[in-house]
C-alpha cells in the first residue's frame, strides 16, 4: 500500500514539473461499471491549489465528473457552495447548480456571489452565472440577469437589469464592472444614480468609493435642488460637495432664472460658487422680458449669507464677468473688460473701456453702473470721461460730455440726462431731413430730455454758453469734442455675436420620473426586501 502511494505521488510530482498536473481524487468507497467509477463517501478531487469535495461523484471514461451533495469547491482561499456539478476536467469547466435554487461563492477577499447557475473555470478562477444574480461585498449589492467574477482580480460584471445598493447612492444600468481592489462601480449604457443631494445620468460612469467621487461620460448629467447640469463630463465629488464640469457645459439655475454656459467650470456646493471658463457665457430670463445674454473669458456666481437674518434679505447674490465682456438684449448692449453684478442693490457695475448701446445712442465713460429696478433698466451712473454720442448721418454725431452723469431710463430707452461738471454739447438741427446748423453748448449742470431717442429739450444750469451756428460756419474740429470714439464694430447686434451656445431645456420633472431600484433578484434570492431609500 505504502509503495501504492509513493507512486500515486511520484506521478503527481512529476506531471507538475513537467507543466502537465493532473487531478488526483480520493473516497471512502469505489464502485463502477462499463468504465464509470462510483465514489461515495468523504469525496475530494484535487489539483494545485483546487479542492473539491462532495457525497457522491461519477468519474467517467471522456474526462467528465458528475458530482452530487453538500459540494464545495475551495480555491486559493475562495469557497463555492452548491449541490450539483457536471465537470470537464480537460477544459476545467465546472458547471453548478443547488438543490436550494442558490449557488453561493464566498471570494477570497469576502465578497459573496449568489445565483441559480454558474459556470466555473477552476484553472482560471473565472466565474459566469445566469438566471439572475447577486454579488454583495462590504455593504455594496449588485444585481443583474448574467454576469462574470473574476476570482483573481476581484472584477465582477454584470448586464441586463443592473441595479446597485450602496451606502452613498443607488444605481441603475444596462451592465455594472465592479472592481473591489481598486474599490470602484463602472456603469455602462443608460445609467442613473440616486445620491442624498439628488440625481446622476450618463451612459458611462464610475464610482470612487475611497475619494467619494463620482465620473461621468457621454450625455452626463447632474440634478440638485439648486440647478441642474449638462456637460461632455461631469466629475461630481461627493465628499467635497464639488462639481467639475467639462465641455458643453450647460448649468441651468431655474430658481435664480439664469444658466452658465461654457467648455470648463465648476461648483462648490458648501461655498455656493460657480466659476466658468473657457467660452464662457452666461444667460438671465424671465418669461415676460427680454433675455440678456453674456459672454466673458471668465464669470464667476456666488452667494453671500448672513447667517444670523433669517428673512430673504440675508442672502447676497454677486456675479463678476473678466476680460473681453459682451452683453446682449434687444434694448441694451454692452462692452467693457470687466463687470460685477449684486443683488444686494441691483446694480451692474462696469470696468475698463466701458460702452452702453442703447438704440442711436453710444454710451462711455471710465466707469459705469448701471442700475436696475424689478429687472428693468433705471438709470446709469457714469464717472469720469462720461460721453453720450448718437449718429446723426455717416459725418456728423449729437454728443454730450462731462466728468460724470447720469441718465435715466423709461421703457427701458433713454429719457433724461443730467450733466455734472464740465458739460459740453454737440447738436445737430435739422429742418425735416436736412441739417441745418449745430449748437455748441457749455455749461457745468445741463439737463437733457430725449422722446423717441432724439434730443427734445436741454436746460443749462450753471453759467450756460450756447450758441446756434450755419453749418459752413464751424470748423470740422469743433464738430467733434475731446475724447469723442463712434465704436460700432464693438456693439453685438444679436445674441449670437454673444455666443453660439444654447441653454438646454430643463430635465428635471423626467428624470425625477424614473423609477428607483426595486432589487427584485435580491428579493428572490434571499426572501426580503431592499430597502430604496437614500440616507440623508
Amino acid at each position: 500500500m505504502k509503495i501504492l502511494k509513493l507512486l500515486v505521488l511520484f506521478v503527481f510530482i512529476q506531471s507538475v514539473a513537467s507543466g502537465q498536473s493532473r487531478w488526483i481524487s480520493g473516497a471512502d468507497n469505489l464502485s463502477g461499471s462499463e468504465g464509470n467509477q462510483v465514489m461515495t463517501g468523504n469525496v475530494y478531487f484535487q489539483k494545485e491549489g483546487v479542492r473539491i469535495t462532495c457525497d457522491r461523484a461519477v468519474q467517467m471514461p471522456n474526462n467528465r465528473i458528475l458530482a452530487t451533495g453538500n459540494l464545495v469547491i475551495t480555491r486559493e482561499g475562495s469557497k463555492l457552495y452548491g449541490s450539483e456539478m457536471d465537470f470537464d476536467r480537460s477544459e476545467d469547466l465546472a458547471r453548478i447548480t443547488s438543490y436550494t435554487g442558490i449557488v453561493r461563492i464566498v471570494s477570497k477577499d469576502g465578497a459573496v456571489l449568489k445565483a441559480p447557475f454558474v459556470n466555473y473555470r477552476l484553472n482560471k478562477g473565472e466565474m459566469s452565472f445566469s438566471g439572475g444574480g447577486v454579488i454583495e461585498s462590504e455593504g455594496s449589492i449588485i444585481e443583474g440577469e448574467f454576469g462574470f467574477y473574476d476570482d483573481n482580480s476581484g472584477q465582477a460584471s454584470l448586464t441586463k437589469s443592473v441595479q446597485v445598493h450602496h451606502p452613498d447612492y443607488l444605481a441603475i444600468a444596462d451592465s455594472v464592472v465592479y472592481d473591489k481592489k481598486a474599490q470602484k462601480v463602472t456603469v455602462l449604457g443608460k445609467s442613473v444614480f440616486w445620491h442624498k443631494d439628488g440625481m446622476l445620468t450618463c451612459k458611462k460612469g464610475t464610482y470612487h468609493e475611497p475619494s467619494k467621487v463620482f465620473t461621468l461620460f457621454e450625455n452626463s448629467y447632474a440634478l440638485s435642488e439648486e440647478n441642474q447640469a449638462w456637460a461632455d463630463s461631469i466629475v461630481y465629488n461627493k465628499k467635497k460637495e464639488f462639481l467639475y464640469l467639462g465641455r458643453n457645459i450647460c448649468l441651468l439655475d431655474t430658481a435664480n432664472h439664469g444658466a452658465l454656459l461654457g467648455d470648463y467650470g465648476f461648483v462648490d456646493r458648501n461655498r455656493e460658487y460657480a466659476f466658468m471658463t473657457k467660452k464662457a457665457a452666461a444667460v438671465t430670463f424671465q418669461p415676460k422680458e427680454d433675455t440678456l445674454f453674456l459672454r466673458a473669458d471668465t464669470l464667476m456666481v456666488y452667494n453671500l449669507r448672513n447667517k444670523k437674518a433669517v428673512d430673504k434679505d440675508s442672502l447676497i447674490r454677486f456675479a463678476k464677468a473678466l476680460h473681453k465682456v459682451r452683453f446682449f438684449r434687444k434694448d441694451i448692449q454692452g462692452a467693457c473688460d470687466s463687470l460685477v453684478y449684486t443683488t444686494k442693490d441691483s446694480v451692474m457695475y462696469m470696468y475698463g473701456v466701458p460702452l452702453i448701446w442703447n438704440e442711436q445712442n453710444q454710451i462711455s465713460a471710465d466707469s459705469i453702473s448701471i442700475f436696475t429696478k424689478n429687472r428693468k433698466v433705471d438709470r446709469a451712473e457714469m464717472v469720469l470721461n462720461s460721453f453720450i454720442a448718437q449718429k446723426e448721418t455717416d459725418d456728423y454725431f449729437n454728443q454730450i460730455k462731462g466728468r460724470s452723469m447720469v441718465a435715466y431710463f423709461k421703457d427701458n430707452k433713454i429719457s433724461k440726462v443730467d450733466v455734472k461738471g464740465n458739460g459740453q454739447t454737440v447738436y445737430f438741427v435739422k429742418d425735416s431731413t436736412v441739417i441745418k446748423g449745430v449748437n455748441l453748448a457749455t455749461s457745468s449742470g445741463i439737463g437733457i430730455t430725449l422722446s423717441d431717442g432724439k434730443v427734445e429739450n436741454m436746460v443749462f444750469r450753471v453759467k450756460p454758453e450756447s450758441n446756434m451756428f450755419p453749418l459752413e460756419k464751424v470748423e470740422e474740429s469743433q464738430l467733434k469734442l475731446k475724447g469723442f470714439k463712434w465704436r460700432p464694430d464693438g456693439r453685438p447686434l444679436t445674441r449670437f455675436d454673444v455666443t453660439q451656445k444654447q441653454v438646454r431645456k430643463s430635465m428635471a420633472k423626467e428624470v425625477l420620473e424614473t423609477p428607483r431600484p426595486t432589487f427584485p433578484i435580491y428579493q428572490r434570492i434571499n426572501g426580503k426586501k431592499l430597502s430604496n431609500e437614500i440616507k440623508k
